[in-house]
Parts: C-alpha cells; sequence; structure tokens
C-alpha cells in the first residue's frame, strides 16, 4: 500500500463550474441593469443585483480553485487532510465510508470519536458542509467525489480503511 495518497481536484470541473457561475451572474447582471437603464430601482433589481452578485462569486471561487489546484485530499500514516477535509488524525477517527447522498451523488464520509472537539476546529461554512451532507449518514466530515480527480469515494474509503486498520494493529 503506498504511503501517501494525494487526490487533486478535478480541474476541468472547476472550470466549468465557474464558466456556468460566471454565465448566471451575467444573466442576473443584464436582467437587472434594463431596469436601472430606465431610472428605476426597486426590490426586484436589487434582487437582481444581489443575485448576479452571489453567482459572481462563485464563479470566482471555482476559477480560483481551479488556477490554484489544491490538494483536495490526502490520506498517509498521521491522517486525513486537504482542501475538503479539515486535519483529522486516525486516533480521532472511528470509520470511513462511501455513501450515496442526495441527487445520488457520492460521498467519502468519516465518522469521529469525538466529533465535538472536531467541530469546535473547524470554521461555521465547514460544519454547515458536513452537516449538509453528512448528517443522515453519521459522517462528521464529508468530502464530495465529483471534485476529485481521478479517484472514486469507494476507493479512498477502502485505502482510508486499511489505513486505519494498520494504525490500530
Amino acid at each position: 500500500m503506498a504511503e501517501v495518497v494525494i487526490v487533486r481536484m478535478n480541474r476541468r470541473r472547476c472550470v466549468l463550474l465557474g464558466i456556468a457561475h460566471a454565465v448566471l451572474a451575467l444573466v442576473f447582471l443584464g436582467l437587472a441593469a434594463l431596469p436601472l437603464a430606465n431610472g428605476l430601482f426597486d426590490g426586484l433589481v436589487a434582487a437582481g443585483l444581489l443575485t448576479a452578485g452571489v453567482f459572481g462569486w462563485f464563479a470566482l471561487h471555482f476559477l480560483a480553485l481551479a488556477a490554484r489546484n489544491p490538494v483536495a485530499l490526502r490520506l498517509d500514516d498521521k491522517g486525513i487532510s486537504g482542501f475538503y477535509a479539515d486535519p483529522a488524525t486516525w486516533d480521532e477517527i472511528k470509520s470511513v465510508f462511501a455513501f450515496e447522498g442526495s441527487k445520488r451523488r457520492r460521498f467519502l464520509g468519516v465518522e469521529l470519536s469525538d466529533p465535538v472537539a472536531f467541530r469546535n476546529r473547524q470554521t461555521a461554512f465547514r460544519r454547515f458542509l458536513s452537516w449538509l451532507h453528512g448528517t443522515t449518514q453519521g459522517a462528521h466530515l464529508v468530502v464530495p467525489e465529483q471534485v476529485l480527480e481521478g479517484a472514486t469515494a469507494d476507493a479512498l474509503a477502502k485505502t482510508a480503511a486499511q489505513f486505519l486498520a494498520r494504525h490500530h494493529s
């Protein structure tokens, strides 16, 4: 078994998501600009501008991820870490498994021995994402398969289980 498993972001997917969000931002910006050109500003225009800003932020986020191409997930003798996984040691990890979430998307789930201590180290946004994707499955740390380049949640769960078993032996 390899000593270190490094999985990068799916750069192509990040570019496509960035372009799609940029197009949506421009559409909403254009819809909001029509009444503005006639001197009208109301709640609908404000909502259009806000929506364009949100889609624009996501477009920049995904395009920056594609340019930076960070390590999405790293498995080694110490534990799990990466862009989508806050660092957790094998001592903190109870189990690692793959599961299917909403819209039939696959995820890598990590169940922790002490999730409260781990969540105290997470940002509020990471806690929200973990809650959003993993609470029904018992996962405290969740990595979406769709962002991984050349790896599946099932294969990574199997590899992580080997690391975990080796650590506890």
